[in-house]
């Protein structure tokens, strides 16, 4: 189930998120529109994190796209968000499922922590060295991840939809 990136595609891809403008505003909102678990995270009775840093990116780097299309097999049509999520000591992700992400993407970018367990239903997978990755159906699999006990944790997620998934949008 876990894979693991290259060190060159790794630096490949982190370099290309590092020289991609972050989603603006409007971006975002059409996101949220089209997926509405996701503007819903910091909402008291939703939230399924704290202490965390989400930032969005757009859909429109053709490079970061092609990238991701080879490490999930996905087109860019079907993306529905790209973020990363930063965590850093004492912060979680509680158990959740992604709404209308039926191919979603989890990839480890820096691995300065300690805890942060991923856990897909109630199953531990070993998701904690940069480039370690997982790709699952986040709209049926629940997942979370343990509170960091010490450095922070980055991780690339990527939400798909398939033709399957055009009847939950």
């Amino acid at each position: 189930m876990k894979k693991v990136l290259s060190k060159d595609i790794l630096n490949e891809l982190t370099n290309e998120l590092d020289n991609t403008p972050l989603a603006t505003s409007e971006q975002i909102q059409k996101m949220y529109k089209h997926m509405p678990g996701l503007a819903q995270v910091n909402i008291p009775k939703y939230k399924i994190s704290r202490d965390i840093d989400l930032v969005h990116y757009p859909f429109t780097n053709s490079k970061l796209n092609t990238l991701l299309e080879g490490i999930t097999g996905m087109k860019a049509e079907n993306l529905l968000s790209i973020h990363t999520i930063t965590t850093t000591v004492g912060a979680e992700v509680y158990p959740h499922k992604d709404t209308c992400s039926t191919v979603s993407l989890s990839l480890i970018l820096e691995d300065e922590f300690e805890g942060g367990d991923f856990y897909l239903n109630s199953d531990y997978i070993d998701i904690k060295k940069a480039g370690d990755y997982l790709i699952f159906n986040g709209h049926i699999n629940s997942h979370k991840v343990t509170p960091i006990t010490e450095g922070s944790r980055k991780v690339l997620i990527a939400f798909y939809k398939t033709k399957a998934s055009l009847n939950i949008l």
